[in-house]
């Protein structure tokens, strides 16, 4: 019974969280998805200008439990960021190696130029 209990209040979705910026690594492997399939897989070099993106974003995430269909996917052993339309979902590595997954409602495209920028 008090498993359940925990598994139901960690998706509810009413408590704030920052976004942990301090687990973006200096490199992310990018894959972009086109209607299901994979186009695009290469690496990303975090420049100041998509951690500034997360800084200017920190706050009004929300937990969540919910999966969704990304356009992009940058994953690092310890932080995985999926972006879609108009949503950002991170799944990280919390205390004591359990994950947490949070999501906002924010305006993607500058994200994504960022992202498609030539290295």
């Amino acid at each position: 019974m008090q498993t359940i209990l925990l598994s139901i209040i960690g998706c509810l979705s009413f408590l704030p969280v920052d976004f942990p910026i301090q687990l973006i690594p200096s490199q992310l492997e990018v894959i972009e998805y086109q209607k299901g399939q994979v186009i695009v897989n290469k690496t990303l070099n975090t420049s100041q200008k998509f951690i500034a993106y997360f800084e200017k974003n920190k706050k009004g995430w929300y937990s969540s439990c919910v999966s969704y269909a990304p356009h992009y996917v940058l994953s690092s052993p310890q932080i995985q960021i999926n972006i879609s339309e108009e949503k950002v979902i991170v799944n990280y590595r919390h205390e004591k190696e359990s994950y947490q997954q949070i999501t906002k409602t924010v305006d993607t495209d500058e994200l994504k130029k960022i992202i498609e920028q030539p290295q």
